[in-house]
C-alpha cells in the first residue's frame, strides 16, 4: 500500500493525477488486491525517476534566475539596470562606476550637499531609495533629497566612511554606483548616516550591514 502511496505523491508533484491516481485507487477500493492492481496498470505507473528529474531541472532553473533582473525593472531616475561604464577601484577598496560627470568643483570636507540614493544589496535585493517610483518600495515610505555635511575625515561620522570618500569625488549633477564594503559602510546601523526614515526600512538596513551594500547616488547640489 505504501508504494500505492508514493506513486500517488509523485504523479501529483508532476501533475498526472487525474490520469493515473485516480484509477489506482478507484481499483483498490473495489477490494481487488493491490498486486493485481499494481500488475494492470503497469504502464500507467509514474516513472519515479523521470518525474525526478524534471523537478530537479525546473529548480536549476529558478536558481539561474538573478535578482538584478527583477531588481533594474523600476522607475526611478537612479533606478536603472547596471549597465554603462566599467567599475574601477578605489585605493580604500569601493567598485565606482560613473554614470554622469556633473559640473563645477568638488565638494569637500564640511560642505553640505544635497543627495538622492537609492541602497540595495550586492546581489541586487531592494534596501530603500529616496526618488519615486523605485520598484519593491512602498508607497507610504518618505521620500525625497536629504542634505548631509562631508565630514572633516571620511571616519570622523556621522556619514558613513565610503560615502564621504564618493561624495568628494562627485561634481554637482553627477551620478554613479558604487560597491561600498561593510567596513565603509554602517559599522553602526543605528546612527551612521545616511539613516533611511522606518522602522521597516532600517531594519533591513541592520540586517545587511556586515555585507558590501550598493549605493547609486546622485548629488543634486552642493550647498556649502
Amino acid at each position: 500500500m505504501q508504494s500505492g502511496v508514493r506513486a500517488c505523491s509523485e504523479a501529483r508533484l508532476c501533475g498526472r493525477v487525474p490520469a493515473i491516481a485516480a484509477p489506482y485507487w478507484r481499483k483498490i477500493r473495489r477490494g481487488q488486491p493491490e498486486s493485481k492492481v499494481q500488475a494492470a496498470n503497469i504502464n500507467e505507473t509514474v516513472d519515479r525517476r523521470s518525474c525526478l528529474l524534471s523537478l530537479s531541472v525546473g529548480s536549476l532553473g529558478l536558481m539561474m534566475m538573478t535578482p538584478l533582473d527583477t531588481a533594474a525593472q523600476g522607475a526611478g531616475p537612479l533606478d536603472k539596470p547596471l549597465q554603462g561604464p566599467q567599475f574601477y577601484k578605489t585605493e580604500s577598496g569601493i567598485k565606482v562606476q560613473e554614470l554622469t560627470p556633473g559640473e563645477g568643483d568638488n565638494p569637500k570636507a564640511g560642505d553640505k550637499v544635497l543627495i538622492d540614493y537609492v541602497l540595495r544589496r550586492a546581489n541586487g535585493y531592494f534596501i530603500y531609495a529616496t526618488v519615486e517610483g523605485v520598484s519593491f518600495q512602498p508607497s507610504d515610505v518618505p521620500v525625497g533629497p536629504i542634505a548631509l555635511t562631508i565630514p572633516g575625515s571620511p571616519e570622523a561620522g556621522p556619514m558613513i566612511p565610503g560615502l564621504a570618500e564618493i561624495l568628494m569625488r562627485m561634481r554637482q549633477g553627477g551620478k554613479l554606483r558604487a560597491y561600498i564594503p561593510p567596513e565603509l559602510g554602517w559599522k553602526d546601523c543605528k546612527t551612521m548616516e545616511p539613516q533611511p526614515p522606518t522602522f521597516a526600512t532600517k531594519r533591513q538596513l541592520c540586517n545587511h550591514n556586515r555585507e558590501p551594500l550598493l549605493m547609486e547616488i546622485a548629488l543634486r547640489r552642493v550647498l556649502r
